[in-house]
């Protein structure tokens, strides 16, 4: 029987105590006798728990480089969490060692730093929880209290910048490589286990400065007209007669353009899928519409005075309709039409004689360009 059957529907609380008796039956001449009950006993019902749960560290001051060893202990469990400061989601987990009754957890002084911020050291307060899984229920406890660990930072923050994010490779950009200490930097490009370029460490400035052309940043690799160049970089720290070197700083990307392919795109009239024209056919464009927009300036003008000229002829026969003498009904002047000539009768009728006369027409001037010739011809039929 299992604590739970003991407690039936009784609440589970942290202790909960339960008295137990008993008591026997016995068929006698067919008939059921029971006996008294027994003295009563007491059983205390503990309810699930992994007990108390403790945190601690092999090192309490390490530098960023060392690792730290943490055991998160527990009367029972199945997995531990580990906790930075007050932030709510873990940071590593590990699986519950039953023979041992702990969790352990080795981590690095740069891990623990960058959950952090920017300085020499830094102090951070670590935490554990243990989960425990028992017929079909899972549980976790509370937190364990803190403990806080001092991570003294070698180089400080690593931060590496360039002044150019996109160069040819008849550029020159300068890389820094920043941190606190140092005595040499190595500059990195894409995934190479091995540096393509160190330079001394400037400790007036905290900062190496490497200047370098696009065409280094490219070296051997095979390349279209625009490359993209991943770099980094790392410091090294010289005391005591020991050396040590940083971890990588975080990547940057550059792009780099060749500038021989592109000439050679260039020439061919083609650069990344665009289509540019020739030289000599855009001084021959250039030419022509240097031709071709003064011949269409005269060509409104010549228009216009066609236009102004045919409204000055409608005005004077309009003018001449109007002063005829003796007449008896208004002469048409609707379109072109002009007085030819007056008559009068014996019975005093007055007529006009109207001729229609039809404008000639004029065609629309063509402009002809010929072929491999820089200039545009104006024909006016």
């Amino acid at each position: 029987m299992t604590g739970r059957d003991l407690l039936g529907k009784t609440a589970v609380q942290d202790k909960t105590e339960v008295l137990l008796s008993c008591a026997v039956e016995l068929m006698i001449d067919g008939q059921a006798v029971t006996s008294q009950q027994s003295e009563i006993k007491k059983i205390e019902v503990v309810a699930l728990s992994v007990g108390k749960v403790q945190i601690q560290v092999d090192r309490k001051h390490i530098d960023e480089e060392d690792y730290v060893k943490l055991r998160c202990g527990a009367e029972r469990g199945t997995r531990c969490y580990f906790y930075i400061d007050q932030n709510p989601n873990h940071i590593r987990s590990e699986t519950f060692r039953e023979e041992y009754k702990v969790c352990v957890l080795r981590v690095s002084g740069k891990e623990l730093q960058e959950e952090k911020g920017t300085g020499i050291s830094t102090e951070v307060s670590l935490s554990c929880a243990v989960e425990l899984e028992s017929e079909g229920q899972m549980i976790t406890s509370s937190h364990s209290e803190k403990i806080r660990i001092k991570v003294e930072a070698k180089f400080g923050r690593l931060r590496i910048d360039m002044d150019l994010k996109r160069i040819n490779t008849d550029q020159n950009a300068t890389i820094r490589c920043e941190a606190e200490r140092g005595t040499r930097c190595h500059f990195y490009t894409d995934e190479s286990e091995a540096p393509f370029r160190s330079v001394p460490f400037r400790e007036q400035y905290k900062v190496c400065s490497l200047t370098l052309s696009g065409k280094e940043l490219l070296g051997q690799r095979g390349t279209g007209i625009r490359t993209e160049v991943v770099l980094s970089c790392a410091v090294e720290l010289g005391t005591l007669g020991q050396t040590s070197t940083s971890q990588r700083s975080k990547n940057i990307t550059v792009e780099v353009e060749d500038v021989t392919k592109s000439d050679e795109l260039h020439k061919n009239g083609i650069i990344k899928g665009n289509w540019h024209l020739p030289k000599n056919v855009k001084w021959a464009a250039v030419g022509g519409l240097s031709f071709l927009i003064p011949m269409l300036v005269l060509t409104c003008v010549f228009f216009q005075h066609k236009r102004n000229k045919h409204v000055s002829e409608r005005d004077v026969e309009q003018h001449e309709n109007s002063n005829l003498e003796n007449t008896v009904y208004a002469s048409i002047n609707k379109g072109q039409q002009r007085v030819m000539k007056q008559h009068v009768t014996d019975n005093e009728v007055c007529y006009s004689t109207l001729m229609h006369t039809e404008r000639q027409k004029i065609t629309a001037p063509v402009i002809q360009v010929t072929e491999n010739s820089q200039y545009a011809a104006v024909v006016i039929h």
